[in-house]
């Protein structure tokens, strides 16, 4: 049996449709976001690695006696560390509304499984209908014909069964 899909109106197309395109729109979004924490990511591993050349050359100058060279790699490594905290914030407050988003994706995607599953199952029903009508039309057909080979003229009325 082939699926005739011909004349099939799912009547939630329209909230199947807005859900597929907010499910998208979430995944770019959550895709963005990943990017964002990706590259906040090799930021952040930079700036340590910037902050212990840093300290190393830090040590040096401290064991030169150079105060004023010291004392300005101090506020570097001051700076760079004030630098370092922000990006780490940055990277949490990013890692969170990355799990909000991924939270948010598996709740639209589960939705719109489910609509699919639904219109899926009316698809199937309608098969079935269809079937059962086709069935119904040779069953009416067949029993017109036994019904003309026996001879008779009148019309097969609704509920006669056939000799």
């Amino acid at each position: 049996m082939s699926e005739d899909v011909r004349g099939f109106r799912y009547p939630f197309q329209p909230l199947l449709e807005r859900q597929r395109w907010q499910f998208e729109a979430r995944q770019r979004e959550l895709a963005k976001a990943l990017q964002v924490q990706a590259a906040g990511k090799v930021e952040l591993q930079d700036q340590h690695a910037n902050r212990q050349t840093l300290l190393a050359r830090v040590r040096m100058m401290f064991n030169r006696f150079d105060p004023v060279r010291t004392h300005s790699g101090l506020m570097y490594l001051c700076d760079l560390d004030t630098s370092i905290a922000r990006l780490t914030e940055e990277s949490e407050t990013v890692a969170m509304r990355c799990a909000d988003l991924q939270a948010e994706c598996r709740e639209q995607h589960a939705r719109l499984e489910a609509l699919e599953r639904h219109r899926d199952r009316s698809l199937a029903n309608r098969v079935v209908q269809q079937a059962n009508r086709q069935a119904k039309l040779a069953d009416q057909e067949w029993l017109a014909r036994l019904h003309a080979q026996a001879g008779h003229t009148d019309p097969i009325r609704t509920g006669d069964v056939a000799p």
